[in-house]
C-alpha cells in the first residue's frame, strides 16, 4: 500500500530562451449530437483490508464504449461512497487511466458521500473503449474497521455532453476495510536551485529533499506537474539524479503538463533518512513559457512501505 506524505514549499522558476515558439491552433472538432456511449461498472467481489494512511487503493473500474456514430468526450463522473465508515476516512478520490492520473483529487465534503471527478481531456474514439480506475487515499487517522465502497448510481452521474448514456451497474461490491497500524509518511521539501534555469541541455529544473518517517519506503515512480506555462516539447529528456548517479531512465518530454519518471531499480528510502534529488531536463521553451515543476498530489509519489530489514534493495 502507498504511504501518505506532506508537500511543502513550492518555487517558481523562469526560463531564459534563445528563440520563440508559436504553436499552431487546431480547428475544433464537431461531434454529432446523436452519438452514444455505454458505461459499465467493473468490480471484483472482494473485501480487502488496508492500513490507515494507504494510498492508491483501487475502489472501482469503469469501462466506457463509444458507438460508431462519433467520438465521445466524458467531462465528469459523479460517485457515491457507501459502507459503514466515515467520509472523513478518505483523504482523496481520483481517477487513473493506467499509470496516468486523469482527474484532480477530491475530498468527500458532501454528507451523503457524493463526490464528482472532472476528467481531463478524456475522449473515447468512435467504435473504441477506454477504462478508468477510481482510486482513493486513506487518512492516517482512518477509523479501524471502517468499510468503504464506491458506486455509480444513475446514468445521469456520467456527463458525456450531448451523447446518450447507458449504464450497466455491477451486481457485486468491492469493499475496503481499514485495519492495522498506520502507514509511514514521506516528507518533501522543495530546495532553491543553484542557478537560474536557462535554455539548453541537462538543466537543473527542480531540487527536492525527501525524508521517510515511521518506516522505510520503497520508491517506484514519481509524476511531476508543471504549474507554469511550458508544455509538451518545451521540456525534454527528463531524469532524476541522486548525488552523481542517475536514478531513472530518461523520459522523452512532457505529456501536456506532466512527466512520469520510474525509479530503476526501485529506490529504498530508509526511515529517518534524508536524501536530495535533482530533476534535470533539456529546456527548449520560449521566453513566454515558465517552469514550476511540483509533485501535485500525494499519490503522485508512488511508493510502498517496507517492514522488516530488506536492505538489499
Amino acid at each position: 500500500m502507498r504511504s501518505a506524505f506532506v508537500l511543502a514549499l513550492f518555487l517558481r522558476h523562469f526560463v531564459v530562451p534563445e528563440s520563440s515558439v508559436t504553436a499552431p491552433v487546431s480547428p475544433e472538432r464537431t461531434v454529432p449530437s446523436a452519438v452514444t456511449v455505454s458505461v459499465e461498472e467493473i468490480v471484483s467481489p472482494t473485501r480487502q483490508s488496508v492500513a490507515p494512511g494507504s494510498q492508491r487503493v483501487p475502489m472501482l473500474n469503469v469501462s466506457f464504449t463509444a458507438a460508431c456514430d462519433g467520438d465521445v468526450t466524458v467531462e465528469s463522473i459523479a460517485l457515491q461512497r457507501r459502507g459503514l465508515g466515515s467520509n472523513d476516512d478518505i483523504a482523496a478520490v481520483y481517477a487513473m487511466e493506467g499509470t496516468k492520473r486523469v482527474s484532480q483529487s477530491r475530498q468527500i465534503t458532501d454528507r451523503q458521500g457524493n463526490v464528482s471527478l472532472r476528467l481531463e481531456k478524456f475522449v473515447i474514439d468512435a467504435c473504441a473503449s477506454k477504462k478508468i480506475s477510481v482510486l482513493v487515499d486513506f487518512t492516517a487517522t482512518a477509523a479501524v474497521s471502517g468499510e468503504h465502497r464506491f458506486i455509480l448510481d444513475e446514468r445521469s452521474d456520467i456527463d458525456a455532453g450531448n451523447a446518450a448514456v447507458t449504464l450497466k451497474k455491477s451486481t457485486v461490491t468491492q469493499t475496503r476495510r481499514t485495519v492495522g497500524r498506520t502507514q509511514g509518511a514521506i516528507n518533501i521539501e522543495y530546495v532553491s536551485l543553484t542557478e537560474r534555469v536557462r535554455y539548453g541541455e541537462r538543466q537543473e529544473v527542480q531540487r527536492i529533499r525527501m525524508e521517510a518517517t515511521g518506516e522505510d519506503a520503497l520508491l517506484t515512480a514519481v509524476t511531476f506537474t508543471n504549474r507554469g506555462s511550458a508544455r509538451d516539447l518545451d521540456l525534454r529528456n527528463f531524469y532524476l539524479q541522486g548525488g552523481n548517479r542517475r536514478l531513472t531512465p530518461v523520459a522523452s518530454s512532457l505529456e501536456g503538463d506532466r512527466i512520469r519518471l520510474v525509479f530503476d531499480p526501485p529506490l529504498l528510502l530508509q526511515k529517518n533518512e534524508i536524501r536530495l534529488f535533482i530533476l534535470r531536463a533539456d529546456v527548449r521553451a520560449s521566453r513566454s513559457r515558465t517552469i514550476d515543476l511540483i509533485i501535485e498530489e500525494p499519490s503522485d509519489l508512488e511508493n510502498s512501505s517496507v517492514r522488516g530489514r530488506n536492505r538489499g534493495l
